[in-house]
């Protein structure tokens, strides 16, 4: 971890032109996902430039090498009072806690690069490339940094976990994101540290070539941070 970059050190760094909505992050090789910056991290930026600016929706290109790596539209809403009643979903029980699952190694070469910066305990569900007949996903996750903003926190974290089809293949086989919709919930509990969050994905359907999974991320109370809708290429 010595030579790694922190995420809020990274945050931390980035500048602005004076006047401008121009935002410069500068991403170290350490959070990259192949030949890319990882897509959450690209994500939380877009999200941290938006949040920079004083109004409510905002759309953020975002671009890398002066070439265009992604385009966000983000909407952002303040809690108001209503006579709808609290419906808050229940985390559904897991077989296994972090300290009984298997925790996911970091394999130069083979895993992306921004793993290295969260620590993955596999609770349900079968490894990458271990030839499973599997659609679905159960881990426990934390930041390996210090305390960061939980808002940011949670477009990272929903951001982590492989698509569970890439466990049904017995090679490494590559897998793009094509799309990704994230909406956040409004949660009590957003503890941090070294407090275990939960991310559960489940695979709705797949063809042609391209996966559709639903992905729920869970604080470390059980309350719903994030529903992700997100569209994969699968190139095997």
């Amino acid at each position: 971890m010595s030579d790694l970059t922190p995420f809020a050190a990274l945050l931390a760094a980035r500048t602005r032109e004076p006047g401008g909505a121009s935002v410069t992050f500068t991403i170290p090789e350490d959070w990259q996902q192949g030949r890319t910056t990882f897509g959450g991290l690209i994500a939380t930026l877009a999200v941290q430039a938006m949040r920079d600016k004083s109004v409510r929706q905002v759309q953020a290109l975002v671009e890398q090498g002066g070439q265009t790596a992604a385009l966000m539209l983000g909407v952002f809403g303040a809690a108001r009072e209503t006579t709808v009643p609290v419906m808050a979903p229940g985390q559904p029980a897991v077989v296994k806690g972090p300290a009984d699952s298997l925790q996911l190694p970091f394999i130069p070469g083979v895993a992306p690069n921004f793993t290295q910066h969260f620590d993955f305990r596999w609770a349900e569900g079968r490894l990458p490339f271990t030839g499973a007949d599997s659609w679905s996903s159960r881990m426990h996750l934390r930041l390996k940094s210090e305390p960061v903003d939980a808002e940011l926190l949670t477009v990272l974290l929903a951001d982590t976990p492989p698509s569970p089809v890439i466990s049904r293949f017995t090679r490494p086989t590559p897998a793009s994101s094509v799309s990704w919709e994230l909406e956040l919930r409004p949660v009590a509990d957003a503890a941090q540290g070294d407090a275990w969050w939960r991310v559960d994905t489940d695979v709705i359907a797949a063809a042609g070539g391209y996966v559709n999974q639903v992905t729920k991320l869970w604080t470390p109370g059980g309350e719903l941070a994030s529903i992700g809708y997100q569209v994969v290429a699968v190139y095997g």
